[in-house]
């Protein structure tokens, strides 16, 4: 898609990376692991859905680095979400620490 908008001229391209899936509410219920093990032990997020996140985010960065013509703009989601989860405090400490866990 973004190599459609650069042949039709477009200067400027914003895409952006998807989020960490492991700490979505929705996924923590559809996909609980059964172990201490399936979860990333700073977040509480699941450690596989996450790392799959992280390779799509690689993969669609380096495919935008191939393309020219245009200023590409990414956008990271994923950095800032398990850095709130990871550590709520630098971003104000919730009335309940346990309420920006993702377990």
């Amino acid at each position: 898609m973004s190599q459609k908008l650069i042949d039709g001229g477009a200067r400027t391209v914003f895409v952006s990376g998807i989020t960490p899936m492991g700490c979505s509410s929705a996924n923590l219920v559809l996909f609980a692991g059964s172990s201490e093990a399936d979860y990333e032990p700073d977040t509480g997020c699941l450690r596989s859905l996450n790392l799959l996140s992280m390779e799509h985010n690689r993969q669609l960065r380096h495919a935008l680095a191939q393309l020219g013509g245009a200023r590409i703009i990414y956008g990271d989601f994923y950095t800032p979400l398990v850095e709130l989860a990871a550590t709520p405090r630098r971003f104000g400490e919730p009335r309940h620490s346990s309420d920006l866990r993702a377990n």
